[in-house]
């Protein structure tokens, strides 16, 4: 099968890019790299096809244009340029992450592996250790959990299968300030593969995506860098659950010389992680499952936009009756409950005070990348409902378009505090701005 394998950088070639070049080379594979306004103004390196800023914005792709800039998740354009191309498989690491020989096997979704059986969140790395650690994005009030034992080996179908890095594994900037690095993995193991209930963060570090899964690829552009991937993965966990794959994860074939990071910066980047991946996990699984009930009034409605209420109410009631965590419907600035306009949810976590806003979206799955305006913002003091100094999310909620027979299929986080804001100067006027003491005319 057609490989690529993909990279983001803004460094120039180094010796990571380097040895994945010469690689590439050796083994057939497409190897890309996309740049940012960071990247120097000229980057050689046989064996790549280097993607800069200024060819991303005049490609084919109306997403090299609408891409924030310096951003991790220009990585998508690299995606898509390796699916233009033919690419059958792809697989993605990063700039500072050196490949082992077994990194260039022959890449196969059908794979030889252990499958866990579990519903809720799995510590995968405690199968490939006898150490602690645990991956980023893991809620780390299960960072100490037991994961359950896996079962007996079996050949299944994986169409995303991640891989574990030796050196620097990706944890979290609370492990990295509390706990001893370099972490060696023990070698030899077999892979597990969890399967429909059992949820484990994946990133995009050492991570093969097949043909079939190749729409699961999408980084959210507007979260923070820390946690792009991160969500990423748990629409991706919660599609592959659907279509009845599992996610495998395998023994390193990749070690860290990681990149500098200011760990404090990283530990910022990631507290809508520590506070939001189990609550909005748990509402969003739950509140999908009732809404796609054969008898849930919701799927016979006439126009999406009625189904918002639905899941306004689901999420409610279920992120409130969560232990530590308060939410309801945001008051206007006068004091009074109101429904309409943005947000709808206002979430407060009880132990910190720490507000969050919620905004539930309906999307077809198809339109996700239309640019008509979907969401309008405009404050009024006498209905603003913006009284605290919070975080802003968004969900939205993806169907399948089928009226009066409406599936959810899943969902996108996005962290509004990354959207690009546009400004649009408008002339607005009433008729009787338009013709008070102007007369008349008749033929």
């Amino acid at each position: 099968m057609s490989t690529a394998l993909v990279v983001t950088s803004i460094s120039a070639p180094n010796a990571v890019l380097r040895s994945l070049a010469e690689g590439s080379v050796r083994h057939g594979w497409d190897f890309i790299v996309t740049g940012d306004t960071k990247s120097p103004d000229t980057f050689e390196l046989e064996g790549c096809r280097f993607l800069s800023i200024a060819a991303q914005q005049a490609g084919d792709h109306e997403l090299g244009r609408a891409c924030p800039t310096r951003s991790y998740t220009r990585k998508n354009i690299a995606y898509l340029d390796a699916i233009a191309r033919g690419a059958k498989v792809i697989v993605e690491t990063d700039d500072d992450n050196f490949p082992r020989e077994p990194f260039w096997e022959p890449r196969k979704p059908d794979f030889t592996c252990r499958k866990v059986d579990f519903d809720g969140w799995v510590n995968v790395y405690d199968y490939f250790t006898d150490g602690f650690i645990y991956p980023r994005g893991l809620p780390l009030d299960h960072a100490r959990d037991t994961p359950p034992a896996p079962g007996e080996s079996a050949t299944i179908e994986c169409p995303v299968q991640q891989g574990l890095a030796d050196d620097n594994p990706d944890v979290d900037a609370v492990y990295r300030m509390l706990f001893p690095l370099p972490f060696t993995f023990q070698s030899g193991v077999e892979a597990v593969a969890l399967t429909n209930g059992a949820w484990c963060p994946f990133n995009s570090q050492n991570t093969t995506f097949f043909e079939k899964v190749f729409p699961l690829l999408y980084l959210p552009a507007h979260c923070s860098f820390r946690m792009t991937d991160i969500w990423r993965s748990f629409v991706a966990q919660r599609i592959l659950h659907h279509l009845g794959f599992p996610v495998l994860f395998h023994e390193c074939t990749v070690w860290q010389e990681r990149n500098d990071h200011c760990l404090h910066r990283d530990f910022l980047d990631e507290v809508p992680g520590y506070q939001h991946n189990h609550a909005i996990r748990e509402a969003l699984v739950a509140t999908l499952a009732e809404m796609n009930k054969e008898d849930a009034p919701v799927r016979k409605l006439r126009r999406i936009n009625e189904a918002s209420r639905f899941f306004e109410d689901g999420l409610l009631a279920r992120i409130d009756a969560m232990p530590g965590l308060s939410c309801g419907i945001p008051m206007t600035r006068s004091g009074d409950h109101q429904r309409s306009g943005y947000p709808d949810l206002r979430i407060v976590d009880e132990a910190s005070g720490a507000v969050f806003y919620l905004d539930p979206k309906l999307v077809e799955q198809n339109s996700v990348a239309s640019t008509f305006r979907t969401f309008y913002f405009e404050p009024k003091d006498e209905t603003l409902k913006i009284t605290d100094d919070a975080v802003h999310l968004l969900v939205g909620i993806e169907h399948d378009g089928q009226t009066r027979r409406w599936t959810f299929t899943g969902w996108r986080l996005v962290d509004l505090s990354t959207l690009q804001v546009r400004l649009k100067a408008e002339f607005q006027a009433s008729n009787k701005d338009l013709y008070e003491g102007v007369k008349p005319e008749t033929p």
